[in-house]
């Protein structure tokens, strides 16, 4: 059996333009959208 080593200097770069924001209404506009829901609540608000 044979190990196959990749380059994964492709992948770093890739994830090196990725931003990731928090966006501090989120947790508001989630609340607000189960405030009355039924069932399950959202996980994911919109923004």
């Amino acid at each position: 059996m044979s190990v196959v080593h990749t380059d994964n200097s492709k992948y770093v770069k890739r994830g090196r333009d990725l931003v990731i924001r928090h966006d501090p209404a989120w947790k508001d506009e989630l609340r607000e959208i189960n405030r009355f829901k039924e069932g399950a609540p959202f996980l994911y608000a919109d923004a």
